[in-house]
């Protein structure tokens, strides 16, 4: 095992609901929806765990205009772009 090594996953969680953002082969989008802090079955094996949840900000927007946004945000990262070098350099 590495010491300090591993492979991480991060999320957004807004309202009660955690988006987060990963690979697979098709055009559609890679956003998914799950419970915070609770990763879908099978993910890394079944062993990941969560090590640390960070508050950033509150946000003050109508739940219509945030469902609006987030549909807009899943249309523009699709999952067969993921690319953990170079994808974040824009975020």
């Amino acid at each position: 095992a590495f010491l300090g090594g591993g492979i991480y996953h991060s999320g957004v969680e807004v309202d009660g609901v955690e988006y987060a953002f990963g690979w697979h082969a098709e055009s559609t989008t890679g956003v998914w929806i799950q419970e915070p802090g609770i990763l879908p079955s099978g993910f890394a094996g079944d062993k990941a765990v969560l090590m640390k949840s960070i508050e950033i900000a509150e946000i003050s927007v109508p739940p219509r205009h945030l469902g609006r946004l987030i549909v807009e945000l899943m249309l523009e990262w699709p999952g067969d772009s993921y690319d953990v070098i170079h994808r974040f350099e824009s975020c």
